[in-house]
């Protein structure tokens, strides 16, 4: 397929990209609620197109992990993809901001972050001469449910909010499989933009998913639960020897007893996992994307951020991370990994469930989770990432009136679906600062 800015090795745009083609040229921003693997890197890349090639703007791609930031760069940056020809760089944790790595944002088409690498660069932009980021026309925002998670989705919340204060002309694109309250997140985009926004919700996937709820024998505790699921995946596996596997996990010592067990078993697998040099994450996804390379690959929920794997088929080790229920945004995530589009016309998800509260679980899983904001999450009357925002307001502004705070609060996502924030929050939470 040819279309003015690239081309792409098949015929037609699918659904989900025909719908949104005709907008990429607006002035409009948009949220787009469409299933894993619906194409969406290929709308963000549309819309890309048109802002660097007819705006003459920047471009930033934010994801929630660095693995999958490398897999875009790595796309991108293929003399196969149209956008080779274009400045592709990449700002992650693994990458040092030096001078040089500053000249080339600033001189990029194309950056690919994180979310909290962009908040961390807007709060040092004066000071760092992050130039870039008052050139940029769109922001994409990948896997946008981010905005919901715990210990995460404050910075994100708190980038676009401070992005858009001091960028007016920017253009703002959340793409994500779980968000079932789009139209608050539409809501907030316009305020802060002021700018419409565009909707588009869709059940459109290329393979069938069928989800299968798994029993397991748990109630015994630990190491009893833990090895119920484990023989129970192994019989997976041997009953569909031929196709390529991921199973997730919540814990990374669980992750590697499961290791341990598939290799004992002369299953061909790894462990994917934060704690493994850039080098070595990169080699295990190449080997598990091979024909001839790892059969399972075993991963913590990061892997399910959009990584690009050729799995047949996905095990979910249960639904309890740390004794607490696993949110059902992730369930999903690591679900829609079933199924190559490529190669299959449908995937398979199997997730273990408890017998203990299976008829419980199995509804709660089935329910989507509306998006709200972390950014009032408390503990014992401390609100952490207040404290924190509030510092990096103090620290970028050179001065902070509780009037600035709560001009602040008012453009944040929290605010927009009606949380309020009482005077006697800020000037606590500034005294503990002090302190």
């Amino acid at each position: 397929l040819n279309f003015q800015y690239g081309s792409y090795p098949f015929e037609t745009f699918n659904p989900v990209q025909s719908t949104i083609y005709p907008h990429i040229g607006s002035n409009k921003n948009a949220v787009i609620a469409a299933s894993t693997s619906s194409g969406k890197t290929v709308i963000a890349e549309m819309f890309a197109s048109y802002s660097i090639k007819e705006n003459h703007t920047k471009f930033i791609y934010l994801c929630p992990a660095k693995a999958l930031a490398q897999e875009k760069y790595d796309d991108w940056t293929n003399q196969n993809h149209f956008f080779s020809k274009l400045n592709v760089s990449i700002c992650t944790g693994d990458y040092q901001i030096t001078e040089k790595r500053l000249k080339d944002l600033n001189e990029s088409n194309i950056i690919i972050m994180t979310s909290e690498m962009i908040n961390h660069r807007i709060r040092m932009i004066d000071s760092e001469k992050s130039e870039f980021l008052k050139d940029v026309g769109l922001v994409v925002v990948d896997e946008s449910h981010l905005l919901t998670v715990e210990g995460r989705g404050d910075d994100l919340e708190t980038a676009i909010m401070r992005l858009t204060a001091f960028n007016k002309d920017i253009k703002i694109i959340l793409l994500s499989a779980t968000m079932p309250n789009v139209s608050d997140l539409a809501g907030w985009l316009t305020k802060l933009t002021e700018r419409e926004t565009i909707i588009l919700e869709s059940n459109y996937r290329p393979c069938k998913l069928t989800i299968h709820n798994e029993r397991y024998k748990d109630g015994n505790g630990s190491n009893f639960d833990e090895t119920s699921m484990m023989e129970e995946a192994i019989n997976l596996l041997f009953r569909h020897e031929n196709d390529k596997f991921i199973v997730f996990v919540h814990s990374k010592r669980f992750g590697n007893n499961i290791l341990r067990y598939f290799q004992d078993n002369n299953i061909y697998c790894d462990f994917h996992n934060a704690d493994l040099a850039k080098e070595k994450r990169l080699s295990i996804e190449s080997s598990f994307k091979s024909k001839n390379g790892l059969r399972v690959l075993i991963a913590t929920s990061g892997l399910a951020s959009g990584v690009n794997t050729p799995a047949r088929r996905v095990i979910i080790m249960g639904t309890k991370r740390n004794n607490v229920n696993v949110p059902v945004y992730d369930l999903n995530q690591m679900m829609g990994r079933a199924g190559r589009p490529a190669y299959d016309k449908e995937g398979d998800a199997y997730i273990f469930i408890g017998e203990t509260n299976f008829t419980l679980e199995s509804k709660r899983i089935k329910e989507k989770e509306p998006i709200t904001s972390r950014l009032l999450d408390s503990e014992k009357g401390i609100y952490k990432n207040i404290a924190f925002q509030m510092l990096s307001e103090i620290t970028s502004t050179k001065h902070c009136k509780l009037e600035n705070l709560n001009n602040w609060f008012e453009r944040s996502f929290a605010f927009y679906c009606g949380k309020k924030i009482s005077e006697s929050i800020f000037k606590s939470t500034l005294e503990k600062l002090i302190n």
